[in-house]
């Protein structure tokens, strides 16, 4: 299992750029096929390949009703044809449906049409996946784009054989995918790292297996006699020994939300689909505010008055 200082998501240690809009519709933009199929072949670019960094030959090991699984030709050891199909059953049957309702629709990420949601399994070092808004893009569009083109999660093969960690991690990072079609990057990441780990809840697979990170939250604090920060300003999050830390309180403020708002409506697990939604599309502290006011949670004479006392509250 991974140890408790171990990275989960490498998305917001990413190189930061300004990306271009994606359109509703998106217009056929390479030679991919509408529908792939198992053994169907494709470059693929990550500076992230644990073996060879730049690019790889990916194929098709199973295809789902909303999914394509793909793996690295070189590493097939690494997810057999029974393992991609678990996943890919797993993501039509558990995750996927579970997540459009509570995040919303991506459909505009959709850029090579197929129609699915592509999970690219390949050897990384150091964490399980990531979501690239580069994989989204062609190198004419953006010159840090990677030109892959696909709506695609990246994901450690690696980590493969700890299934339940692995499908806890593919709902985390299918929601970064969600949230950058929902806000063309307009988030705070501290907040998108929040939705991404109550996706694990909301997909039913939240255990002290697969959201590890809350026991070393609670050991940390236990040890500090204080509680971790998790708000940040801006794309800013913790690195270093303690980077796995604040995971497990994101984990926590994201399900508190949820509870504290079940009653209402708007609230529970669709309080992330009204904070993105209540200023046009994005994920901020002021969002939160602005949300929980407009359900009647929060302000005068409310369950809590401001932003201060929730986040008392909660740390209470």
């Amino acid at each position: 299992e991974p140890e408790n200082r171990d990275a989960r998501c490498l998305t917001m240690a990413l190189p930061q750029h300004d990306y271009p809009e994606l359109t509703q519709t998106p217009a056929p933009r390479n030679a991919a096929p509408k529908e792939y199929q198992v053994g169907d072949t494709k470059t693929i670019y990550s500076d992230y390949h644990k073996d060879s960094p730049g690019s790889f030959t990916a194929e098709v090991a199973a295809v789902g009703k909303t999914c394509t699984i793909w793996r690295d030709t070189a590493n097939r050891d690494q997810l057999s044809d029974e393992a991609a199909q678990t996943y890919a059953a797993a993501i039509d049957t558990r995750i996927h449906d579970p997540l459009q309702n509570a995040f919303g629709d991506w459909s505009n990420a959709d850029v090579d049409q197929d129609g699915k949601t592509a999970f690219i399994f390949y050897p990384m070092d150091g964490f399980v996946g990531f979501f690239n808004p580069a994989d989204l893009f062609t190198k004419e569009q953006a010159e840090y784009a990677t030109g892959n083109v696909m709506d695609m999660l990246n994901m450690n093969s690696l980590k493969a054989s700890l299934t339940n960690v692995t499908l806890s991690t593919l709902a985390h990072e299918l929601q970064h995918l969600i949230n950058f079609s929902q806000t063309e990057d307009n988030s705070e990441s501290w907040l998108n790292e929040t939705f991404s780990q109550s996706a694990i809840a909301i997909a039913g697979l939240a255990s002290t297996e697969t959201v590890y990170e809350v026991p070393a939250f609670i050991n940390w604090s236990q040890t500090a006699g204080h509680t971790h920060p998790f708000i940040f300003k801006e794309q800013y999050v913790p690195g270093g020994s303690e980077a796995a830390i604040p995971y497990g309180s994101w984990y926590l403020f994201g399900r508190y939300l949820a509870h504290q708002t079940q009653a209402l409506e708007g609230g529970g697990d669709r309080i992330y689909q009204t904070i993105t939604d209540v200023n046009g599309g994005s994920t901020k502290l002021k969002d939160i505010e602005d949300a929980l006011t407009a359900i009647g949670y929060m302000g005068e004479g409310k369950t809590v008055a401001d932003m201060d006392e929730l986040i008392t509250t909660y740390n209470l």
